[in-house]
């Protein structure tokens, strides 16, 4: 009778294994990849401002210098059509604040979204001695990740504001009682208010995405010690980079509200740029923070291990063997202090420093804000 062959199935044959394992090191590789080319698309803002031979800044104010001259054009010539002359000028001087307002947030946006993302490159270059990537990419796939769009999120968020913007403007009162739906001025404004809500919650969701991925950098690649914080600093730059875009936004929509009440949403203003600074400062220094309490925690275990040991052999010892071993014990007390005393959060005072003029600036124009109505207000009455 022929041997027949057992094949134990707890035994695994090592071709197959290697075979397997190739598999799905490749399927992992292909993932990235699609990911990454997934968020390679760029939005046509920043294809736009690419293009042009000059910097961010000044395509920025290319975009609201067009802006406004277009605006007042279309209300000079549309804005009532056979009305005479000081008609159409009164009503180039209601629209035309108005109108400027929007090109700032229209300008800054874009502009702000690219050269904020020049200062990320900036940041997580500085960061590249610290940082220990063992993907096959390595710090190239950061680079590229951080340069990335994840247009489907972008999409949303544009998409969300401009929807909520419209119906905010439909159920306002005052929109109904002075013209019509219809009416190229109200066009005109309607126009202006979606495509600043879209850019600038586009650009929002754009710097929450980047503070996200330098939170995940310091929770999951950075090396971190204890005493000296200064290596993972660009964390801490970042967060001020990111709430300096947040609050010059804020600041420059809130002069929209000058002529309509801007003394009552005052507080509201001003609790949001303490709130939006604050969490564009901490969001992406929470992963390094982690990071850093943990390998405190680490070393502190460590030290108690040690200062028991220290402790019991004291006891234990005597003669001449007490005054090396009180020493010992005393050092470790001394590190115990030490570790105890570290900072978790990269934070200098000049990086405070820097975040408290951040703030500043949204606080005091709120405040300018405030005033200045009050002068007109006395003006005109």
């Amino acid at each position: 009778m022929p041997a027949r062959l057992v094949v134990d199935p707890t035994k695994r044959d090592p071709t197959t294994a290697v075979v397997a394992s190739v598999r799905m090191t490749r399927s992992r590789n292909e993932a990235s990849t699609r990911s990454l080319a997934g968020i390679a698309r760029r939005p046509w803002s920043q294809s736009w401002l690419a293009a042009l031979p000059v910097s961010p800044i000044s395509g920025g104010a290319l975009l609201c210098l067009g802006h406004v001259v277009l605006g007042v054009t279309l209300v000079g010539l549309f804005g009532d059509l056979g009305a005479e002359p000081d008609r159409v000028l009164r009503l180039l001087r209601e629209s035309g604040f108005a109108t400027a307002v929007f090109g700032l947030l229209i300008g800054y946006a874009p502009a702000a979204m690219a050269a904020s993302e020049r200062a990320q490159l900036h940041a997580l270059r500085e960061l590249r001695p610290v940082l220990r990537v063992s993907s096959p990419g390595g710090f190239d796939d950061l680079e590229r990740e951080l340069q990335g769009f994840d247009m489907r999120e972008l999409r949303i968020a544009g998409a969300t504001a401009a929807l909520v913007t419209v119906a905010i403007l439909f159920l306002d009162p005052g929109v109904q009682r002075t013209r019509r739906i219809d009416d190229p001025v109200i066009l005109w404004n309607l126009w202006q208010n979606v495509v600043a809500a879209w850019l600038c919650t586009r650009t929002m969701s754009r710097e929450l995405r980047a503070s996200r991925l330098f939170s995940r950098i310091g929770d999951r690649y950075t090396e971190v010690g204890l005493f000296d914080l200064r290596p993972v600093a660009p964390f801490a730059r970042r967060g001020i980079q990111g709430a300096l875009v947040a609050i010059l936004m804020l600041s420059l929509f809130s002069l929209i509200l000058l002529d309509r009440g801007a003394a009552r949403v005052a507080p509201l203003i001003q609790a949001l740029v303490i709130l939006l600074g604050c969490v564009s400062l901490f969001l992406p220094m929470r992963g390094v923070h982690r990071r850093i309490a943990a390998k405190k925690r680490e070393a502190l275990s460590r030290v108690v291990e040690r200062i028991g040991r220290a402790e019991a052999a004291l006891v234990a010892s005597s003669g001449g063997a007490d005054a090396e071993t009180a020493t010992r014990l005393a050092a470790l007390l001394t590190l115990r202090r030490e570790i105890e005393s570290a900072r978790e959060w990269p934070l200098e005072l000049s990086v405070l420093v820097r975040f408290g003029a951040v703030v500043a600036i949204g606080l005091l124009s709120s405040l300018g804000q405030m005033i200045l109505e009050r002068i007109l207000g006395s003006y005109l009455s």
